[in-house]
């Protein structure tokens, strides 16, 4: 292509290669190359949970181009809540339903997402953990997942140890089955992965 300027009065003309145009195309502006932020919220009182939101945040923070951060439900704002691209949340599993803690951060999300552009796509994952497999773990990762669903967000389950879909990463903690196995952490890794991945392709596309 040719640029035409002008210099002491004269027009000048200059030839510039199409390759250079392209790949200055390419590269775009420097907001392109921002990352996208996964916000990852957690109530836990006896750590299990916490445990788990650590390993969450891993698998999020391996995904190129993301910045994962952990907050508690008592130290997130909402400011943070607000401009997250993508969030997954963590509960313990309290009479078949989410904490108290977590329900109150569902509903600060849903303050604060209206101000975002309906074409402004979020995705969303959940983990748990529970004191036996039949307590509502399901109910609970559910009710997170449907209510963040309301608010336009995409869901994203997580994937077992045997590579079955599932609705999100879960650990059993209860009397019988005391503490956290691998299997079980290495499912909230994967969790965070998958958030992350798909935050990141939710992002690209707009």
């Amino acid at each position: 292509m040719t640029v035409r300027f002008w210099r002491k009065g004269r027009s000048v003309r200059i030839w510039i290669p199409s390759v250079i145009v392209a790949c200055v195309a390419l590269v775009g502006p420097a907001s392109a190359q921002e990352t996208d932020t996964v916000l990852v919220v957690y109530a836990s009182r006896t750590g299990n949970t916490e445990t788990l939101a650590k390993a969450v945040l891993d698998g999020a923070a391996a995904v190129a181009g993301v910045t994962a951060i952990l907050r508690s439900a008592a130290e997130v704002t909402d400011d943070e809540l607000a401009a997250a691209d993508g969030v997954i949340i963590g509960t313990p599993v309290h009479w078949g339903n989410a904490s108290v803690e977590i329900l109150q951060v569902v509903d600060r999300i849903g303050r604060t997402s209206g101000a975002r552009a309906m074409d402004d796509w979020r995705a969303v994952g959940t983990f748990v953990s529970s004191g036996n497999h039949t307590n509502g773990s399901e109910f609970a990762r559910l009710g997170v997942l449907s209510a963040l669903m309301a608010m336009r967000f995409i869901a994203v389950g997580g994937v077992t140890a045997d590579g079955r879909g599932s609705i999100g990463a879960q650990a059993t903690t209860g009397a019988s089955d005391q503490g956290l196995s691998e299997s079980e952490i290495e499912q909230a890794r994967r969790l965070g992965d998958r958030v992350a991945q798909v935050t990141r392709r939710l992002r690209a596309a707009r």
